[in-house]
Formats: C-alpha cells, structure tokens, sequence
C-alpha cells in the first residue's frame, strides 16, 4: 500500500490553525487509512470507527 504524497505546506497551515488545509490532509489520507483498517481488521464498521479514530488523533496531535 502506497500513501499519498503530502504537501508539506499544507501540513504547516494546518499546525498554524488553517481549517481548510487541515480538512484537505484529511480528506487526502482518509482513504489510505480506511484501506489499512480494513485489511486488518476485515469488518466494514469497525474499519470505520478505527479510520474516524486515527483521523481524530492526527488531528489533536497534528502541533507534535
């Protein structure tokens, strides 16, 4: 599995507080990370509780 390119830039308008750059980075990583899930855990609901969790601790700890 291959994750996306990310733009730097859009990481660092993210960390600055920029909602629009941080909901691009998520909307850009979420399905690789829902790929991922799902090939682990191999149950649709709960790749989808563990993507939403994952996204929500990049998002609180995205300043680290």
């Amino acid at each position: 599995m291959r994750l996306p390119e990310i733009d730097h830039a859009w990481v660092q308008r993210a960390q600055q507080g920029e909602l629009a750059a941080l909901d691009r980075l998520l909307l850009v990583i979420q399905p690789a990370v829902y790929n991922l899930a799902m090939r682990m855990l191999n149950q649709r609901e709960d790749a989808q509780d563990a993507t939403q969790e994952i996204l929500l601790r990049i998002t609180t700890h995205l300043a680290s």
